[in-house]
């Protein structure tokens, strides 16, 4: 799949339900899947986990699905989990008065030494911060349709 297809693909996914993110989540979800092969995987579970979420709001936290987690000592941001063989992708989000904002993504290492997240989880407070101050670094996908 090319690389500006692929990231087109995602843009319409996120159009098509009430979710914002901001504009650098694109330049992550590109990094993160780099060659990989697995972008088509990609999309289907992000499809799966967006849906969730749009439908079930802060409640999906909540819910016995493994795929979304509260990080600790975070009360502003949450994981959402998409792994495809042995690649374990992760997007951090929140929630704002008006729904749910995607704000950056990685890839989780996996083995005997988990992915420590502080790094992510400093973007994504920068991230949220710059939102939240109304510095427009968000799409709202409504205005991608």
């Amino acid at each position: 799949m090319k690389k500006s297809g692929f990231i087109l693909d995602i843009q319409i996914l996120l159009s098509s339900y009430d979710i914002k993110f901001h504009k650098d989540l694109l330049v992550d979800i590109n990094n993160m899947l780099n060659k990989s092969g697995n972008e088509k995987k990609f999309i289907s579970l992000l499809t799966a986990r967006i849906s969730m979420l749009d439908q079930a709001g802060q409640n999906v936290i909540y819910s016995a699905d493994r795929n979304f987690e509260s990080l600790k000592n975070e009360t502003e941001l949450y994981s959402m989990h998409l792994t495809i063989k042995r690649n374990a992708y992760r997007i951090l989000f929140s929630f704002l008065d008006d729904g749910s904002v995607l704000l950056c993504g990685f890839t989780e290492k996996q083995g005997k030494r988990k992915t420590d997240y502080t790094a992510s989880k400093q973007i994504a407070r920068r991230r949220l911060h710059e939102i939240q101050e109304g510095k427009n670094e968000e799409i709202d996908s409504r205005n991608l349709k």
